[in-house]
Order: C-alpha cells, then sequence, then structure tokens
C-alpha cells in the first residue's frame, strides 16, 4: 500500500512498474485505489490487468540466434553476422548472478547489434526489433536487480 498526501485542489498521480517473471505465463496485476477519511476507508476503483508472458530472454535470444543464421549472406557479411551471434551466444549462456551479469548482457546485445549495421543486402528489421525486445528485458531487469 503507498500512501500520499494531498492538500486542498491539489492532484497526484502514482506511477508503478510491475517487472513480469522471466517465465512464460500469464499473470494477474490487480490494482486497486481509494481514499482513508476520518479514518474509514472508502473503496473508489479496482483494475485487474493480465500480463502474458510468451518466452523467456534465453527462448528469445535462441529465436533471434535462430533467425540471424537463417539469413543468406556471404563475405563481409556473413562474418557481422556470425560476430552478433557470438555475442548473443554470451548472453544466452551466461549465469546471471548479480547486476555486472546483467551488464555484461547488455553489453553484448548492443555489441552484436552494432555488428549488424553494415547489413544491407537482406532485410534484417524483424531481427532487429527482436534484437531491440531482448535488450528492453535486460534493461528492466537492470533496473529493478536486488541482490
Amino acid at each position: 500500500m503507498t500512501d500520499i498526501h494531498l492538500e486542498a485542489d491539489e492532484t497526484k498521480s502514482i506511477l508503478y512498474y510491475a517487472l513480469m517473471s522471466d517465465i512464460a505465463g500469464t499473470y494477474t496485476l490487480h490494482t486497486e485505489a481509494g481514499y482513508l477519511e476520518a479514518g474509514v476507508y472508502s473503496f473508489l476503483q479496482e483494475i485487474t490487468l493480465d500480463i502474458t508472458v510468451d518466452k523467456n530472454a534465453l527462448d528469445i535470444a535462441g529465436d533471434i540466434i535462430n533467425a540471424l543464421n537463417g539469413l543468406s549472406l556471404s563475405g563481409g557479411e556473413e562474418s557481422k553476422r556470425d560476430k552478433a551471434v557470438r555475442y548473443l551466444n554470451k548472453v544466452r549462456d551466461r549465469a546471471v548472478e548479480s547486476d555486472k551479469d546483467i551488464e555484461k548482457n547488455i553489453h553484448d546485445i548492443n555489441k552484436a547489434i552494432h555488428s549488424l549495421i553494415d547489413i544491407e543486402t537482406v532485410d534484417i528489421s524483424g531481427i532487429r526489433l527482436m534484437m531491440d525486445e531482448l535488450l528492453k528485458t535486460w534493461e528492466s531487469r537492470y533496473y529493478f536487480f536486488s541482490s
């Protein structure tokens, strides 16, 4: 429960984040709003939201690696793709025990993204979106990490 104090004619908003588990499934977020006046609680509204996690971060990394390996590339583009795959394998294989491990994952994802910048013979926009989603996942985990 979060308590806030309001002055007369004042408006406040409460923003909160919900970090879902990295396990596929549906998670229910239940929010209730009310107020306390003269020691009596008055209920105002409730909101229930189901949030579905389709894949965990390791599965997303694996999907990206498979998509990259499925590209028909040659020469310098092939080596850049292979470099990106190596970085993503590090992310997929790294045991996360501290915020430093999460930082390494974020850096390796960024390096993988950078490795793909000059690939122009095939459309990798879908793969890049997947990589952005993976990056957001690890950045969220870093922001909310507690040892």
